[in-house]
């Protein structure tokens, strides 16, 4: 078939796997993409950014100090909002995704909350007339706006956040305060130096009565000279694991007083006497985290596709002992270790990227019912986005640390992307939610299920769940030297089957014990976040055989099977216990699987490095000398090393004030004792 990335004076190497590809990978760039419209416009937005010299980094960022890093970014966006109207639409948050992470990568730049949540917030927060005053600025880049929501005492806890809001009945004004040292928000992207106005979430409180949190609009900073207005201390809040381009922020507010339209009011209402009209879902300002959830699924599922590309592409021109010839070495991808280190995550980008469509489409039609009053599926969607969130950042999280590993010890150095990629990926594990804290929850709406099969209300159950209730085998049909997908999907059934009765059991014994609900679910913690994890790891698969088995036959699909069973295949061997305890399967069906990851292991060698390829990431977007798309590691990585700013002299100053110096007493002290 056709590898479209084949381009002349690349490494042979390289260029001999990508001649072997079973498919086009212009079809599966399509398929990840999500419609061949979107690609296209992507690639248009690459081509356009490589060719303004004014979006190029001033030399290698390794080589920055923090300083140079934040003016850099800055220099950048400037020029990217000059040029932006020649290629994008500023209103358009999916195209002003891919010119951004064309333009800055993953590691933060000025805007990047402004994007990622203050526009999104007023998009499904703020009424009509809040919409003509700020969401127009804010698409037109006239301010820059944050998000607040977490504390320096309290993050995934929204109910016990501290900062308040006290409404003057009498000046008609929110007075914004920081009550504690807890209270200062604490870690919102780009609130330290960049932002100007910041959505502020605040505990409300009117007459004497707190109406709990809601989202209030704060000026920062003033509009001309960019100072901090008068009741507000803001500030950087240090160098950080990863994002060092962004300047994550503290803010305390003494006493500012806003307009009562500053409180977002689409939901929720604060009219002139004071009265607080209710929204229609208690969840319902919660709307801007569930859209940051649902983003973050595809933003990690790119994540590890970046990883994987790099460790795929190095392990192919990487050579490292030998096989059949004694004289001749061979790629590290021949190695069977080396591929069951990498295509399971090949298999979980690809899968989730195709979570990610799903989701988001979910929580697109979520907004419209609550623009139709309808707030039927918003705890449902909340409670499947916490799991999801929880077990795709985790495996991402190990996913990237696998394929740096892979590449060795080079995989170690900046060089090779990977620090920045996990830097900027690996702390999806706890903003928006951490993640243990997001499967309790996730598992109390799994607990509300096994409650309603234990009452006899089976029927009330949302389709996510009717498989608990669903007749199957009750020993898994797998044999021979073929196992089709549905039975794949039935072991994870069974898995998470039992993984919840056992958990709904332990937890309605401590309620027997007489113990309060939150501590009965303290107590069954461990099995309630396994649950959840099996729960959810069923749902993605489900949602990932779906994705593949929609398109009609040819060598895309068959490529996406064998990608779709090598993921359920290494599911199922990664936690075998539930199946194996309930008796759906002995141990020869188990190593038919173990087999079938081996088979497919070798089918999908020759393919790796085309279904790489086709996540079509730019050597700009992997950042990496290990990944280059041409192959040519070797010679630019000793020009990489060459930039440092270590090489500019062969003695370095201090050389001689210290250690030089150290030298002469040394022997000085020595031929004393002669």
């Amino acid at each position: 078939m056709v590898n479209s990335y084949i381009q002349k004076g690349d490494n042979p190497d390289l260029t001999e796997l990508r001649k072997k590809a079973s498919f086009n990978t212009e079809e599966l760039a399509i398929f990840l993409a999500g419609s061949k419209s979107k690609l296209e416009k992507r690639r248009q937005i690459h081509k356009f950014v490589e060719s303004k010299p004014e979006l190029k980094d001033a030399k290698p960022i390794s080589f920055m100090t923090r300083s140079e890093l934040m003016e850099n970014e800055q220099r950048k966006k400037m020029y990217a909002l000059k040029y932006a109207s020649e290629i994008v639409d500023n209103s358009n948050l999916e195209e002003m995704y891919f010119y951004n992470d064309s333009i800055h990568n993953q590691d933060g730049q000025p805007f990047s909350l402004h994007d990622g949540m203050f526009r999104p917030c007023l998009e499904a927060q703020a009424d009509d007339e809040q919409r003509e005053i700020w969401l127009k600025k804010a698409n037109n880049y006239e301010i820059n706006g944050t998000y607040a929501q977490t504390e320096m005492g309290h993050g995934t806890n929204l109910r016990k956040l501290e900062t308040t809001a006290t409404f003057d009945l009498e000046k008609d004004e929110f007075i914004i305060n920081t009550p504690t040292i807890t209270a200062t928000k604490w870690w919102p992207g780009n609130l330290g130096k960049n932002a100007n106005v910041c959505i502020v979430a605040a505990q409300t409180w009117i007459k004497g009565k707190c109406y709990g949190t809601n989202n209030f609009i704060v000026q920062l900073r003033d509009f001309k000279t960019h100072e901090p207005l008068p009741g507000i201390t803001v500030g950087d809040i240090g160098p950080k694991f990863g994002y060092q381009q962004n300047d994550n922020g503290f803010c305390k507010f003494d006493n500012v007083r806003i307009p009562r339209r500053n409180m977002l009011m689409k939901h929720v209402k604060v009219d002139r006497e004071g009265n607080f009209t209710k929204p229609v879902h208690d969840k319902v300002s919660y709307s801007t985290m569930l859209y940051v959830r649902a983003v973050i699924i595809n933003l990690v599922g790119e994540g590890l596709g970046k990883a994987v590309t790099i460790g795929v592409r190095y392990s192919a021109i990487r050579k490292q002992g030998e096989l059949n010839d004694p004289n001749k070495e061979v790629s590290v991808l021949e190695y069977k270790t080396q591929q069951y280190r990498l295509f399971p995550q090949i298999a979980r980008a690809v899968a989730y990227l195709c979570l990610g469509k799903d989701i988001a489409q979910q929580y697109y039609t979520l907004l419209k019912d609550l623009q139709a009053g309808n707030t039927s599926y918003m705890t449902d969607l909340h409670e499947l986005l916490c799991g999801v969130k929880a077990v795709v950042t985790h495996e991402v999280a190990l996913g990237i640390e696998q394929c740096r590993m892979s590449c060795g010890g080079h995989g170690y150095s900046q060089a090779s992307g990977f620090p920045y990629i996990y830097g900027a990926y690996v702390c999806a594990c706890t903003y928006e939610g951490e993640n243990m804290v997001m499967l309790l929850q996730c598992a109390g709406g799994i607990m509300k299920s096994a409650n309603k099969i234990a009452t006899g209300k089976a029927n009330e159950l949302s389709h996510i769940f009717k498989y608990l209730v669903e007749k199957k085998n009750k020993k898994s049909t797998i044999s021979g030297n073929s196992i089709k997908i549905e039975e794949y999907i039935e072991c994870l059934e069974v898995n998470a089957r039992k993984q919840i009765f056992d958990g709904f059991k332990e937890f309605s014994e401590c309620i027997l014990k007489g113990m309060n609900k939150k501590t009965a679910i303290n107590e069954s913690a461990i099995s309630m976040t396994k649950c959840a994890r099996r729960h959810t790891k069923l749902y993605i698969a489900k949602s990932f055989a779906k994705s593949v088995i929609e398109l009609p036959p040819g060598s895309l699909k068959n490529v996406l099977l064998k990608i779709l069973e090598l993921y359920l295949a290494y599911e199922v061997m990664e936690s075998p216990s539930c199946i194996i305890l309930e008796g759906f399967i002995d141990d020869s069906q188990l190593s038919l699987i173990s087999k079938r990851i081996k088979i497919l292991l070798s089918e999908l060698k020759d393919d790796a490095v085309s279904i790489v390829d086709s996540f079509d990431m730019t050597d700009r977007q992997l950042n990496s000398i290990l990944g280059r798309r041409d192959g040519h590691v070797y010679d630019n990585l000793l020009k990489w090393a060459q930039e440092s700013e270590l090489n500019k002299t062969n003695v370095l100053p201090s050389h001689h004030k210290y250690i030089g110096k150290l030298f002469e007493f040394r022997k000085s002290n020595y031929n004393s004792k002669l």
